[in-house]
């Protein structure tokens, strides 16, 4: 496994969106700054497309008619409003979805019951006109191609069910969810010249599709496909990074397998890993290495999003030893919330120092990560100062003789970053899908939240290194 963090040194010279919620109330009680939707729900809120209950609540987890549904995704598509017909408030969204192709014609279908998971990501789809431009599937549990289409904008997303990406098509879907997915249907910006949007950028139209011909050209005419240009995340349209590499393996080929990561591709090799802090709590280290886990990536400690406080974890001196003991490399990352260079360094010192009496084998991690809240100390930050920041940490962190490391998600890395700044480090990219579908290049990836693995009780980060099988 040492072999394994040489070979990244050397290759490191080589090579979802949420809306920013607001420091206000929404005005539901039950819709507290500490809850997933909250800022959907605030965004949506004062724009007027939700509203709560007379009581004064939002009620989250209540179910989504079929008539509520039909009118928030047809107005998210810009469809135009429409009144009561039929003897019922939704009737005009109803008729419209049937006149446009979007529902079969049906005097059967009930607008007040409770709409599922599937039919809304269909509704949504045929709304916005989506083609499916991946092969395979992500899911567990659906294949369907309307679903897939939505899903592969980043408009919806999946869960973990038993360690397996999972869609649950045939739940009701909640208030809270189908904010979520109205306000990137709110965002969603078709490509130009009727490209289809795809995660790594438009697709022009010529394009081939599954299941259609391409369009019949000489091979000397067709010629190489021209990389895209621009990259679609969410409502973010951004210029490529010419400098920086692309993700080098093929997507379709990663898959999950009773909860872990595998790859189909002949030229990459995976090594499967942990990341864990004190919300853990005691691991059976021994347990987890006869798990099939190889390495350990540690948090020494975090910085406080609000004050700005540097504290030890907890854990960190007892994870870091018996990792050690039971033969797992041990790499170690600090949650760091650092608005300069200077604290970017002190924050780089701190990890030095605790760990200078410990056995660290892997990377180093400059762990920063977007808080959405305005009274986070670090909202707002400007990407020069952010690239900064990290690039001092990880120089000091070389310089003392560890291999750093640069964490961040799809947001991040889109929009906080500028990723060509940051190149003289490896990445480590999360994302909880089965198949990645990030633009850039990274080198270890955590894909999910809710892994379970023997000695850890509860759920646990895990992770892949994606190494070059020569």
């Amino acid at each position: 496994m040492k072999k394994l963090f040489c070979m990244l040194a050397a290759c490191a010279c080589l090579f979802a969106a949420v809306p920013r919620a607001a420091a206000e109330n929404t005005g539901y009680a039950d819709v507290p700054q500490g809850l997933w939707c909250y800022p959907y729900v605030l965004d949506l809120s004062q724009k007027g497309i939700v509203s709560g209950y007379p009581d004064g609540s939002f009620r989250p987890n209540g179910m989504v008619s079929c008539g509520e549904a039909l009118k928030l995704i047809l107005r998210a598509a810009d469809y135009p409003e429409m009144g009561p017909e039929d003897g019922h408030w939704a009737g005009g969204y109803r008729n419209l979805a049937v006149q446009s192709g979007f529902l079969p014609q049906s005097d059967t279908y009930d607008l007040d019951r409770a709409i599922t998971r599937t039919e809304v990501a269909q509704l949504a789809a045929r709304a916005l006109g989506l083609r499916l431009t991946m092969t395979g599937t992500p899911f567990a549990d659906c294949s369907d191609p309307e679903v897939l289409a939505l899903y592969q904008t980043g408009i919806i997303e999946g869960m973990s069910v038993d360690g397996e990406l999972c869609f649950c098509g045939d739940q009701p879907l909640l208030r809270s969810q189908i904010s979520a997915i109205i306000w990137r249907m709110e965002g969603y910006e078709p490509a130009e010249e009727g490209g289809i949007l795809t995660p790594g950028g438009p697709v022009p139209p010529e394009a081939e599709i599954p299941g259609e011909e391409p369009p019949a050209q000489p091979p000397e005419e067709n010629g190489p496909a021209e990389p895209p240009k621009t990259i679609i995340y969410n409502s973010y349209t951004l210029d490529v990074l010419e400098d920086v590499p692309v993700f080098a393996y093929d997507p379709n080929d990663f898959y999950l397998e009773n909860g872990r990561m595998n790859c189909a591709g002949p030229g990459v090799r995976l090594v499967h890993g942990v990341d864990v802090s004190s919300y853990q709590g005691a691991v059976d280290w021994e347990r987890v290495k006869n798990d099939g886990i190889d390495f350990a990536i540690l948090r020494v400690g975090y910085r406080g999003y609000t004050v700005g406080s540097l504290n030890k974890d907890t854990y960190f001196e007892l994870n870091a030893h018996n990792a050690a003991r039971a033969g797992l490399d041990v790499g170690v990352y600090i949650f760091s919330q650092a608005i300069t260079v200077e604290e970017a360094l002190e924050e780089a010192d701190f990890v030095l120092e605790a760990i200078r009496d410990c056995d660290i084998t892997g990377p180093v991690v400059f762990d920063w990560e977007v808080i959405g809240k305005k009274e986070a100390r670090t909202y707002g930050l400007e990407t020069d100062t952010l690239c900064a920041a990290a690039n001092a940490f990880c120089s000091r962190i070389r310089e003392a003789g560890y291999q750093p490391m640069i964490y961040f998600n799809a947001y991040a890395g889109y929009v906080k970053y500028d990723l060509s700044r940051v190149l003289d480090y490896p990445f480590w990219f999360a994302q909880y899908k089965a198949q990645p579908d990030f633009y850039y290049d990274f080198q270890l990836w955590q894909y999910t939240s809710s892994g379970k693995v023997d000695g850890i009780q509860g759920n646990v980060d895990m992770d892949v290194w994606l190494l070059p099988n020569n």
